[in-house]
């Protein structure tokens, strides 16, 4: 009769708390969190706002095959307000390697230009 195997190391360590240490710094990190959560959301309203009220004042531009007048906004707009630093706003267009597309395509010359990088990541389980 054979004795079964040990049963393998578990691939993930449970930390359930216990270590005063660390259980202050969960506590202090899920206050920083929430707290930056909500100043993020207030930013990006704020943001979109002076992005709206900027971007509504427009210039006449007429276009060169119909000779028809359009507003239009303009291509840039410089915010310089006496005691605030000065801000710009622009069109930024950008563009990005669809990787999962170029991947199927082309697995080879995927494979052979992939480089693989690592690190510690905190997360919160949803």
């Amino acid at each position: 009769m054979t004795t079964p195997a040990p049963p393998a190391a578990p691939e993930t360590y449970d930390y359930v708390g216990g270590t005063l240490e660390i259980d202050q710094l969960l506590s202090i990190e899920e206050d920083l969190y929430t707290k930056k959560k909500a100043i993020e959301d207030q930013l990006n309203e704020v943001q979109a706002r002076i992005k709206a009220a900027l971007t509504a004042v427009t210039r006449p531009v007429r276009d060169p095959a119909t000779g028809v007048l359009t507003s239009q906004p303009y291509p840039a707009y410089r915010i310089s307000v006496p005691g605030q630093v000065a801000r710009s706003l622009k069109w930024a267009t950008s563009r990005r390697l669809n990787t999962p597309a170029f991947k199927a395509d082309h697995p080879e010359i995927y494979a052979a230009y992939v480089k693989e990088s690592g690190t510690w990541k905190l997360e919160r389980e949803k």
